[in-house]
């Protein structure tokens, strides 16, 4: 991708303006597009996996669905569509809105965060330990921080 700017300034939803070049089958004659794309860093995706895990007995079917195939699977919306029997612009739709009733699960229950504070605690306790008190309680904290 050639000349692409960033468009957004919210990271979740942080997009690009980005030129491609783009040859056509007689490779002689070429083009340039700008379209303008999603950018996903590798925190959003392990975010969203993480609360899909815990959230995932929330969702609809064909959101629950989605999702699973999306973001453990990796699989494209193209061959979601296949799968389910329903087009590209339905699968996004549902993935967005499965990601948004994820959030707003998170915000309201907010089970990860807990989670999140429960190990950085334990990692902490155990920093301060001994190595004779970790030997001896360290799988137990590893146990609660889980």
């Amino acid at each position: 991708m050639n000349s692409c700017r960033q468009a957004g300034k919210d990271r979740s939803k942080r997009t690009e303006w980005c030129q491609v070049k783009c040859l056509t089958p007689l490779r002689f004659l070429c083009y340039t597009v700008t379209v303008q794309v999603m950018v996903m860093d590798v925190a959003n995706v392990v975010r969203i996996g993480e609360l899909l895990t815990i959230y995932e007995a929330l969702l609809a079917e064909r959101p629950r669905q989605c999702m699973l195939l999306y973001y453990h699977e990796d699989w494209t919306l193209a061959e979601i569509a296949a799968e389910i029997g329903i087009s590209r612009q339905a699968v996004h739709d549902n993935l967005q809105r499965a990601v948004r009733e994820l959030v707003h699960w998170e915000e309201t229950l907010q089970i990860e965060q807990a989670g999140r504070r429960r190990r950085e605690s334990a990692a902490a306790l155990l920093a301060r330990m001994s190595p004779a008190e970790r030997e001896r309680y360290g799988a137990a904290i590893a146990a609660l921080a889980e």
